[in-house]
C-alpha cells in the first residue's frame, strides 16, 4: 500500500490511527453513499462476501499448521484449537457458498447470483493482479521482487518490497 510507514504508524497515542480513520471514512461511505434499498443492499453484501472467502483460507492455513507446524518452524505465542478452526472453517464456507442457492422468493430485481459472482470475480481480479506483479512482470523485466520488513519507532511493522537485478 502507498504510504506504509505512514499507515502503519502507532503515532502519537500508540494505536495506529491513521489506519483505523482509512477504515472508519471508508465505512462510513459505504453506510452513507449509496441509495437505501437494492443499491446499499448490493454494496453492503459485495462488502462483506469476499471476506467468508479470506477467512476459509485462513481456517485452511491455520489447520495447516496444526499439523505442520514443526515441519514449516512456525512458532506463535498465540494457537487456537483444531475444533475451534474447523468451526470457523465450516461456518465461512457456508456463508461462501449459500448465496449461490437460489432462495424460494425473489426479493431484488437482480438476480440472485450476481454479488457473489462479482465477488469471486474480485478475488480473481486480486489474484491475477498478483500473479501479474510479482511472476509474469519480473520475468519479463529481469528482476525478482524481495520483501524486507521494517519495524518502525512504535513496534509495527512495515514490509517493503524493491525490485532486485536477477544474477
Amino acid at each position: 500500500m502507498p504510504f506504509s510507514k505512514f499507515w502503519a504508524s502507532n503515532k502519537p497515542c500508540n494505536a495506529p490511527a491513521a489506519s483505523l480513520f482509512l477504515h472508519w471514512a471508508v465505512t462510513i461511505i459505504v453506510l452513507v453513499a449509496p441509495p437505501a434499498g437494492e443499491a446499499y443492499e448490493f454494496i453492503v453484501d459485495l462488502y462483506t462476501y469476499p471476506g467468508a472467502w479470506i477467512n476459509s483460507f485462513v481456517a485452511c492455513g491455520l489447520i495447516y499448521l496444526h499439523f505442520f507446524r514443526e515441519r514449516e518452524g512456525w512458532t506463535s505465542p498465540w494457537n487456537s484449537p483444531l475444533p475451534v478452526n474447523v468451526f470457523f472453517l465450516l461456518s465461512n464456507l457456508f456463508l461462501a457458498i449459500v448465496p449461490f442457492i437460489p432462495p424460494q422468493k425473489r426479493t431484488t430485481t437482480y438476480p440472485y447470483y450476481v454479488f457473489p459472482v462479482v465477488g469471486v470475480g474480485v478475488l480473481l481480479f486480486g489474484g491475477v493482479y498478483w500473479l501479474f506483479w510479482k511472476v509474469v512482470l519480473p520475468r519479463i523485466g529481469g528482476y525478482k521482487i524481495v520483501a524486507s520488513r521494517e519495524v518502525l519507532e512504535g513496534g509495527a511493522e512495515v514490509v517493503r518490497y524493491r525490485k532486485v537485478k536477477r544474477s
